[in-house]
């Protein structure tokens, strides 16, 4: 279990963009999981091993006689071609900004039941910030389940990274978590207002 000092944030430059973004992308995802949500390695996971295939191919086809195993070439290449277009339609149909993809959650309390359904949908967390803007976009959206009984709207925040730092760059994580929860709770709220 992580202790609190793990989550204390050095303080930052706040003319470096970057690394704003990734200390609340980290933040962010902190949240989410302290929410309950569960994180879902499996769109990773067969990232990960699309991408190791594609490179085998492309490793055998190279080294291949082309002349000799003209026909293997040609395979290799094909399937390098199509493991290239599943990749991208991951990469399409995930985000290319996804910071995290959680599996659906079951409804603990009544409350939640009668919100989100037995089974809510699991959730893709993204965000975006431009290089040398100071507005951090965070954008919440379900991830189509079988089992989920209701389908949330998607949520999109556009937040000012001043609002969570102070002038000598310390990272106000109470506030931002404040934020956070507003977009999260007119995430949920979307789904009631979906079903009346």
């Amino acid at each position: 279990m992580a202790s609190a000092d793990d989550n204390v944030v050095p303080p930052l430059d706040l003319t470096d963009t970057l690394a704003i973004k990734h200390v609340l992308d980290d933040q962010a995802v902190l949240f989410i999981t302290q929410k309950g949500y569960e994180e879902d390695y499996v769109p990773f996971a067969l990232n990960s091993v699309i991408s190791v295939i594609a490179v085998v191919l492309a490793v055998v086809g190279h080294f291949l006689e082309f002349p000799g195993k003209r026909m293997y070439v040609i395979l290799c290449v094909a399937g390098f071609a199509v493991c290239v277009g599943l990749l991208n339609f991951l990469k399409m149909h995930y985000g290319k900004n996804c910071l995290l993809s959680t599996k659906p959650r079951t409804s603990r309390t009544p409350d939640q039941i009668q919100q989100l359904g037995k089974v809510a949908p699991g959730l893709s967390l993204s965000s975006e910030m431009p290089r040398l803007q100071p507005m951090y976009t965070v954008s919440i959206c379900s991830r189509p389940y079988a089992q989920a009984t209701k389908v949330l709207e998607p949520i999109t925040k556009e937040l000012s990274v001043f609002e969570f730092f102070t002038v000598d760059g310390q990272f106000l994580q109470v506030k931002f978590f404040d934020r956070l929860n507003e977009v999260l709770e007119l995430y949920h709220a979307s789904a009631s207002k979906k079903t009346k």
